[in-house]
């Protein structure tokens, strides 16, 4: 007797079984994955910014800014940047753009963005120095302490990426 060829509707079913289980244990490793590229991803975004302002600065020999902006038209006080970013030329020092903005950024609202207190926006200087006290921005996905990055500031408009200890994380995660 010949058997023809093809799956059975039970193991059809099996299989349907197997591929859903498998599913709902992949799941979660893959949201945690997600997230984590989305602040790593939003992490570089803004420290493309920050080298973006420099060379804007040194380049046009005039005072930049970056800050915090939910319009991308004017800067707004505070140190959240979730909402997005605007990097602009501020030659008369009023601390808002003079013009429309050389740059303008959306962030993702799952994300938090948070800058050190006393820093409500970043100022370039013509030569490429960074006016005020260093500044810290700290990169996470809500909720999620684990993806937190920082991006650290000096005076002289060097910026780096640096490790988050446990407080930051815990702080930027739970806004």
């Amino acid at each position: 007797m010949h058997r023809a060829a093809g799956w059975s509707l039970i193991e059809t079913l099996i299989a349907i079984a197997i591929v859903g289980v498998l599913a709902a244990l992949a799941a979660p490793a893959l949201g945690h994955a997600l997230a984590r590229q989305q602040a790593l991803a939003a992490g570089n975004d803004f420290l493309g910014a920050l080298h973006h302002a420099r060379s804007a600065a040194i380049g046009s020999g005039a005072r930049v800014i970056l800050c915090p902006s939910a319009d991308g038209l004017r800067c707004m006080p505070g140190t959240r940047w979730d909402g997005g970013w605007l990097l602009a030329l501020d030659r008369d020092h009023d601390d808002q753009p003079d013009a429309a903005p050389l740059l303008r950024a959306a962030a993702a609202p799952q994300l938090r963005i948070v800058s050190s207190r006393g820093r409500p926006l970043l100022r370039f200087r013509a030569d490429g120095s960074a006016a005020g006290s260093n500044a810290t921005i700290t990169v996470c996905h809500r909720g999620r302490a684990e993806t937190t990055r920082l991006l650290v500031m000096s005076n002289s408009g060097r910026v780096r990426a640096a490790r988050a200890d446990a407080a930051n994380a815990a702080a930027c995660a739970a806004l």
